[in-house]
């Protein structure tokens, strides 16, 4: 019997070292999505930080635009992942609708994708993925003319994310050039977020798309910008600190017992 409490305790080690691994090591996801033209990237499944992409599909709808449709081929997207809890993507491209003659205009663009987080701490900490709303570049908006006592214009930037068995959630930013109330006024929306929560406890699945819009109603003849970031934050959500004591005292007071055994083999 004696022999066998060695055998015990490196068990007993073994088995907490492993413990601590599957609680501490981050996921092991696929590979790294790669900054380019977007039609490289329809079809692909890759990682930006710790959230895993499906691209899907583009769709452009343009109604008496006077500008060429957009294609995957002439919008870039630029990938970030320098923080891996808070990765996103740009999109850039000429977004523009130009408004012929008397008719309005307007250039829209959808991206599709569906996306995972496989959660580092399933049972301990819970996390939750955020949407951010995509947020455009003001500097780059441009509509013509730039005030009119009729009419309006807009550009617009949305994230839409939902879980992947719920409906769509949106998150959006805009630039709005109108004459409500014969007074040309200009309205703005900050990008907002949208939780997603998990399907189970150690992934979050969800589906979502990035909306980019641009519209022309005479006597504004031209709406255009470009750069659109959509943003993902991750949050680990910790247990309150009476939780945590209450952990911390449960691990010790295991560990002790642990050690006791371990030094004499009588027990």
């Amino acid at each position: 019997m004696r022999n066998r409490k060695p055998q015990s305790c490196a068990r007993l080690k073994s088995a907490v070292v492993c413990a601590a691994f599957l609680l501490l090591a981050s996921p092991a996801l696929g590979d790294n999505c790669v900054s380019g033209a977007l039609n490289t990237l329809i079809g692909t499944t890759c990682d930006i930080g710790m959230v895993q992409f499906t691209f899907l599909s583009f769709t452009n709808e343009s109604q008496q635009s006077g500008e060429a449709a957009l294609t995957p081929q002439n919008v870039f997207m630029t990938v970030n992942a320098s923080n891996p809890w808070n990765p996103s993507f740009t999109l850039s491209g000429n977004f523009t609708a130009t408004a012929p003659g008397n008719n309005f205009a307007i250039s829209d663009i959808d991206l599709d994708y569906w996306g995972r987080v496989f959660t580092p701490f399933p049972s301990v900490y819970p996390v939750v993925l955020y949407g951010v709303g995509a947020a455009y570049n003001p500097a780059t908006v441009s509509i013509n003319p730039t005030s009119s006592s009729t009419g309006w214009a807009y550009v617009s930037a949305s994230n839409n994310l939902g879980p992947s068995s719920d409906s769509y959630g949106g998150a959006e930013a805009y630039y709005e050039l109108s004459n409500e109330s014969g007074v040309p006024t200009i309205s703005t929306e900050n990008p907002a977020t949208v939780p997603v929560p998990s399907d189970y406890p150690w992934v979050i699945s969800f589906s979502g798309f990035t909306d980019v819009t641009a519209l022309a109603n005479p006597p504004y003849t031209r709406a255009s910008f470009n750069d659109v970031t959509s943003s993902f934050i991750l949050e680990v959500q910790t247990p309150e600190p009476g939780s945590l004591a209450l952990m911390a005292t449960a691990l010790c007071i295991l560990a002790l017992i642990a050690a006791v055994r371990c030094a004499d083999p009588r027990i």
